[in-house]
């Protein structure tokens, strides 16, 4: 997507190696169909960017945090 394409480029660019992507739980800490679009994309993200950009050692550090307050 262009977005995955944005975000390779700037860890390209930036010699990144992490990223912290909010996880939007429930107020009662479940997780629900925003929490599950978050984690898909931080998944798909991680894979992306370890496997087809050769500036990454193999691995990404990536976290998820809680954020309950979003949508």
């Amino acid at each position: 997507s262009k977005l995955l394409l944005e975000i390779k480029k700037i860890f390209k660019e930036n010699e990144i190696d992490g990223i912290v992507v909010g996880n939007p739980l429930n107020m009662d800490g479940s997780l629900g169909p925003s929490s599950q679009s978050a984690r898909d994309f931080a998944k798909n993200l991680s894979k992306d960017v370890t496997e087809n950009n050769p500036c990454t050692i193999g691995f990404l550090n990536l976290v998820l945090a809680a954020n309950s307050l979003s949508k």
